[in-house]
């Protein structure tokens, strides 16, 4: 065997009884004692798993940015950790966020004049009255795709329904749903948002999903979804990821 193959060889037992622990610390061990130190300091939402490339990836949720900070240097810190990743660690909005996310979603939908509140457990309720039976079970469907909400009450009533006039003006053709949500998916892929799609319901109103990075992006996804013809309303459920 040669010098440098000797070497390599010795080199990769070396690492080889490190990472299994016969060496200093092993990366069970290690992950252990970052997840007790994490527990310890009340940040039981949060859990770290070590690769063996000595990766540490933190994963679960962070009461607010303080806290995301806090254990982020604190994981760093352990001995052998060669990188930290935040990829799936998220923090918790505040109720108030929260709140506005349903209010901005109702607005989206042309809903206006409800009472919206959220408590600090994430328990959210919805009072006032609707025009419709439809936006009463658009209403529905926001409070229910909202994230992260403990509890959902709506407390929202309905008008009786108008008798309808014997005579009616002759019903115009509305757009057919499916081309409409193919059209809006097909200019959304060309504009470059490969992580967001349009859903376009009965009623020709559009919930828009997905994930972008910038709020530049955000807003330029909802102009094209609000662009498609005879679209009644958009739905942001799209959500602003920060890169780290």
């Amino acid at each position: 065997m040669t010098a440098g193959a000797l070497l390599l060889a010795l080199g990769s037992g070396a690492a080889y009884l490190h990472f299994s622990g016969f060496t200093g610390d092993s990366q069970e061990t290690i992950e252990n004692r970052i997840n007790d130190e994490l527990a310890r300091r009340g940040m039981d939402a949060i859990s770290v798993s070590v690769t063996p490339e000595w990766e540490a990836k933190v994963t679960g949720s962070a009461k607010d940015a303080g806290q995301k900070d806090a254990a982020l240097a604190m994981v760093a810190q352990f001995p052998d950790i060669t990188r930290v990743r935040t990829d799936e660690l998220m923090v918790k909005p505040r109720p108030g966020a929260l709140r506005d996310y349903i209010a901005d979603g109702l607005a989206e939908a042309g809903i206006e004049g409800l009472e919206i509140s959220v408590s600090a457990d994430y328990a959210a309720v919805v009072r006032g009255s609707v025009a419709s039976r439809a936006q009463l079970a658009t209403a529905e469907k926001i409070l229910e795709e909202t994230p992260l909400l403990t509890r959902r009450s709506l407390e929202v009533s309905v008008p009786p329904t108008p008798v309808a006039p014997e005579s009616l003006p002759p019903a115009t053709t509305a757009p057919d749903p499916s081309k409409l949500e193919g059209d809006l998916n097909r200019a959304l892929r060309r504009a470059g948002f490969g992580n967001v799609t349009a859903q376009v319901n009965d009623d020709l109103s559009v919930d828009l999903k997905g994930v972008v990075t910038k709020t530049d992006d955000k807003q330029q996804a909802l102009k094209i979804a609000r662009s498609g013809e005879g679209v009644r309303g958009v739905r942001d459920l799209v959500f602003l990821v920060e890169e780290y």
